[in-house]
């Protein structure tokens, strides 16, 4: 009976549309899901409500028409990880403006490595997909940029040596990711 309660009660918030959280964990920290689900426009109280904390706010500037803040939340992939949320203040609110990210990971190690042949065929233009055909794994997404003016995501794979890698930059162009530039350290 209680369960037919719970269930019940659940489907009539969902039906009136009482907020029901969408992290995809309830610690401080963010994960790729959160980071993910908050957008340019979103308030500064629902990015806070999706990554479970407040952040730490660590810049602000009040102008006479602009009015800005930064803040900074760690991630759930690394200490090193990082997430940083420019905020406007508009019509009284404060809203995303822009966000990045830093996961603070290495490259998946997959026995597929990048070799330098394959790094070769890489050039700017490219997409994302042609990429990832050439390397022969999807790769490990290791750092993200999103604001009014681009879209960016920096993506490693592994190569043969263990402290090694071949990191690729992209920039959404057209409905797509394409190259903008790209690094290797074969170590």
């Amino acid at each position: 009976m209680l369960k037919r309660i719970v269930v019940a009660l659940a489907g009539a918030a969902l039906a009136i549309g009482v907020a029901v959280p969408a992290s995809a964990d309830s610690t401080p920290k963010v994960d790729r899901t959160e980071f993910a689900a908050v957008k340019r426009g979103t308030s500064l109280t629902k990015v806070q409500s999706t990554f479970d904390a407040t952040g730490k706010k660590t810049s602000e500037y009040i102008g006479t028409y602009v009015k800005s803040q930064t803040r900074e939340w760690k991630t759930t992939t690394s200490e090193y990880g990082w997430v940083i949320v420019d905020f406007t203040k508009k019509n009284g609110v404060w809203v995303l403006d822009s966000k990045a990210v830093h996961w603070g990971v290495d490259a998946t190690n997959t026995a597929d490595k990048m070799t330098k042949a394959e790094f070769q065929k890489i050039w700017n233009g490219k997409t994302i997909a042609q990429v990832r055909s050439i390397a022969g794994t999807k790769g490990t997404n290791v750092y993200e940029y999103l604001s009014q003016y681009q879209k960016t995501i920096t993506v490693e794979w592994p190569v043969d040596s263990e402290y090694g890698y071949a990191q690729v930059d992209f920039k959404w162009k057209n409905g797509a990711y394409t190259v903008v530039g790209k690094n290797a350290y074969w170590g």
